[in-house]
C-alpha cells in the first residue's frame, strides 16, 4: 500500500490541493466577511505564516526522505529500504517552494497596499523597522529561485544552478528572524518557526561535515551524474574482461574477425 501510495502519482496533486487550500479558504472567508473585524491584518499574518511553513517543508523534504530509508530497515519493509524509493517526495519540493515564493509575495503585497501604502511610507520602514528590511530581503533572495526553477534553468545554469539555490538557506534565516523580531508578546509560532529552522539547517551542516548528503537526485539534473555513472561502468569493467579485453558498452561481444575459430584462445 506504501509503494502504491508513493509511486502512483498521488503526492503531486495532494501536495497541490494541500498547498492550495489556504488560499481558497482565504478567498472564500473575505467574500463572506467572516475573517474578523480587520480581514487585512487576518490575511497578512495567514499568509506570512504559510509562506514559513512551506518554505520550511521544503527544508524538510531531505531529512524526510533519509529518515524513510531509516524507519523502512528498521521494521523490515520490503519498500522505502533504498534511498531511490522516496524520489516522489524530492519531487515535492519545487511545488512546495514556488507556493511558498507566492504567498510570501501576497505577504509583502498586502502590507504594501494597506500599511505602508506608498514606496516613501516602505522606504522609511526599511530604514527605521529591521524586521521590515529582514523580510524584504529574504523575499528577495527567494526570488531568483522561484525564476529558476524550471527544466530549462536547470539544463542552461548546469553546476552554478546547485550554487543559486543555496541562498534558500539564507532566506531562512532571514524569513525567521523577521518573525522573531516582529512577534508580539505571547505569541510563540514564530519562536517555533525559528527553532525548526535551525534544527533543519543544523541537520544540513552535520550532513555535510559528515559526507552524508543524498546524491542529486534526477530533478536536480546534476551534470556530474554521468561521470558517476562512467567511473562506476569502468570499475565493473575489470572483472568480465577476457584475454585482455574489456566488454563493450551495450553489452554485446564484438564482430568475430574472419578465418578464427569459435573458441577464442588466451594465451
Amino acid at each position: 500500500m506504501l509503494r502504491h501510495l508513493v509511486q502512483a502519482g498521488v503526492l503531486t496533486p495532494l501536495t497541490f490541493m494541500l498547498c492550495a487550500a489556504p488560499a481558497l479558504r482565504w478567498s472564500i472567508g473575505f467574500a463572506a466577511g467572516t475573517l474578523g473585524p480587520d480581514p487585512i491584518a487576518a490575511l497578512t499574518h495567514a499568509s506570512g505564516w504559510w509562506a514559513m511553513s512551506l518554505l520550511l517543508a521544503t527544508l524538510a523534504v531531505t531529512p524526510l526522505r533519509r529518515m524513510s530509508v531509516w524507519l523502512s530497515r528498521s521494521v523490515a519493509l520490503r519498500f522505502g529500504r533504498r534511498i531511490g524509493d522516496w524520489n516522489a517526495l524530492i519531487r515535492q519540493r519545487r511545488q512546495l517552494g514556488l507556493w511558498s515564493f507566492g504567498y510570501a509575495v501576497v505577504h509583502l503585497g498586502l502590507y504594501l497596499g494597506f500599511d505602508a501604502g506608498t514606496l516613501h511610507a516602505y522606504a522609511q520602514d526599511l530604514a527605521e523597522r529591521p524586521f521590515i528590511a529582514l523580510g524584504s530581503a529574504a523575499l528577495l533572495l527567494l526570488l531568483p529561485l522561484a525564476l529558476t526553477s524550471t527544466q530549462r534553468a536547470i539544463r542552461r545554469l548546469k553546476r552554478h544552478w546547485l550554487r543559486l539555490h543555496q541562498l534558500v538557506y539564507a532566506a531562512t534565516v532571514l524569513a525567521a528572524l523577521h518573525g522573531v523580531l516582529q512577534a508580539k508578546l505571547g505569541h510563540v509560532s514564530a519562536w517555533v518557526f525559528a527553532g525548526v529552522a535551525a534544527a533543519l539547517l543544523a541537520f544540513r551542516l552535520a550532513a555535510h561535515a559528515w559526507g552524508t548528503r543524498a546524491q542529486p537526485d534526477a530533478m536536480t539534473a546534476s551534470p556530474t551524474a554521468p561521470a558517476s555513472a562512467a567511473r562506476a561502468a569502468a570499475s565493473a569493467a575489470p572483472a568480465a574482461r577476457r584475454c585482455g579485453e574489456a566488454p563493450p558498452a551495450c553489452g554485446r561481444r564484438p564482430p568475430r574477425p574472419s578465418g578464427t575459430n569459435r573458441r577464442s584462445r588466451c594465451s
